[in-house]
C-alpha cells in the first residue's frame, strides 16, 4: 500500500455572508471539515509527517489540516468546531502579526482602498480604478508582493498619500495576539511558523531570509514554550521560495517547511517543501476533494450528471 499524506490550509474561516449574519458563523467551514471526515482520516500534521518519512503507515487518505496567519476567527470559529469533533490542527503563526509590529499588507491595503476619496489613481505606471475594491486590490497586489518587506512599508506609506486615505487601519479585531496564540496551546494545537514580518522569501537576501525565519522561531519558542517543529513559508507559492529559503528553515531549527503548491506528499517527497492544497471557503463544497482525489473527483462527475453510472 501506498503511504501518502494530504496537506490542506485555511485563511480566515468566516466567510463575507457569514460575517454579514447572513449565515451562521463557520457553517461553510464545518461543512467542509464533514466532507473531510467522510472521505479522509484527519490526522496531526507533524507525527504523520514523522511516520511518512520514516516510511511507517498511514491511514488510507490521510490528511492534515493546518491555518495560516493567525486571523482571529481560526481561534473563536475554527478551533470550537475542531475540538467539537475530537480534530487536531497546525496553526502556523506569523510573530510580527501576533504583537502588531506589521499587520496583513493585504488586509491595510483593501481597508485603504474602501475607504479612499478617490474613483481612480495612477500608480506605480498603472491607472487603477476603485469602484471594484477586489480588482484594485489585486493590481496593486502585484506591485507590493514582489518587495522586499522595507520597500513595501514604504510603498504602502506613499500609497496611502496618493489614496488620501487617513491613517486608521486597525487590525485588533481581526488578528489573534500573543494571548490567543497560547490559548491555542492549551487547547491542544500544535504550533508552526509562519515568519516575523510575511516576507515574500524571494525578494528578500538569504541574511534577510534567515533573520527573519530564525527571529520568529525563537520568539515562538520562548512565548509558547512549544517546540516549532515546522515552517510554512508566506507566500508560499511556486517561484516565491527557494533553496536559501530552505536553508534558512532549518538554520531556525524546523524539521519540515511547508509551501502553497497544490499536490499530495509521498515519502519521496522534500520535507522542506512540502505540499498543500488551499481549502478556501469559496470552493464548492466538493471541490475540496475534488482537486486531489479521483474518487471525489468522480463522485463530483456524478452529482452533476457528467456520468452515465447512477
Amino acid at each position: 500500500m501506498r503511504t501518502s499524506l494530504r496537506i490542506y490550509t485555511w485563511n480566515r474561516v468566516t466567510s463575507d455572508a457569514e460575517a454579514a449574519g447572513e449565515a451562521p458563523a463557520g457553517s461553510a467551514f464545518g461543512r467542509q471539515l464533514g466532507l473531510l471526515r467522510r472521505w479522509g482520516n484527519i490526522v496531526e500534521l507533524e507525527s504523520a509527517t514523522d511516520r511518512l518519512f520514516r516510511g511507517l503507515a498511514l491511514p488510507p487518505r490521510a490528511v492534515a489540516l493546518t491555518f495560516d496567519e493567525g486571523y482571529r476567527d481560526q481561534l473563536e470559529v475554527a478551533v470550537p468546531l475542531l475540538e467539537d469533533l475530537g480534530l487536531a490542527a497546525t496553526f502556523f503563526l506569523t510573530t510580527g502579526f501576533l504583537d502588531r509590529r506589521t499587520v496583513p499588507w493585504w488586509e491595510r491595503l483593501r481597508w485603504d482602498i474602501e475607504h479612499s476619496p478617490r474613483r481612480q489613481i495612477e500608480y506605480g505606471g498603472l491607472v487603477v480604478p476603485l469602484e471594484n475594491t477586489a480588482v484594485a486590490v489585486r493590481q496593486l497586489g502585484d506591485l507590493l508582493g514582489r518587495m522586499t518587506v522595507p520597500a513595501r512599508e514604504t510603498a504602502m506609506e506613499h500609497l496611502e498619500e496618493t489614496l488620501e486615505t487617513e491613517s486608521g487601519y486597525d487590525a485588533d479585531s481581526l488578528l489573534m495576539d500573543w494571548d490567543d496564540a497560547a490559548a491555542l496551546v492549551r487547547r491542544g494545537m500544535t504550533i508552526g511558523s509562519h515568519s516575523d514580518m510575511h516576507p515574500v522569501m524571494m525578494a528578500e537576501s538569504e541574511a534577510a531570509q534567515h533573520h527573519d525565519l530564525v527571529t520568529a522561531a525563537k520568539m515562538l519558542r520562548k512565548n509558547l514554550s512549544v517546540p516549532v517543529r515546522s515552517v510554512a513559508y508566506p507566500h508560499g507559492e511556486e517561484g516565491n521560495f527557494d533553496r536559501k529559503a530552505r536553508r534558512a528553515a532549518r538554520a531556525a531549527g524546523h524539521r519540515y517547511g511547508l509551501c502553497a503548491i497544490p499536490g499530495v506528499n509521498r515519502p519521496s517527497a522534500p520535507p522542506m517543501a512540502l505540499r498543500r492544497v488551499s481549502a478556501g471557503l469559496d470552493h464548492p463544497r466538493l471541490a475540496v476533494m475534488a482537486r486531489s482525489w479521483p474518487r471525489g473527483e468522480r463522485l463530483v462527475r456524478r452529482r452533476k450528471g457528467l456520468d452515465s453510472e447512477g
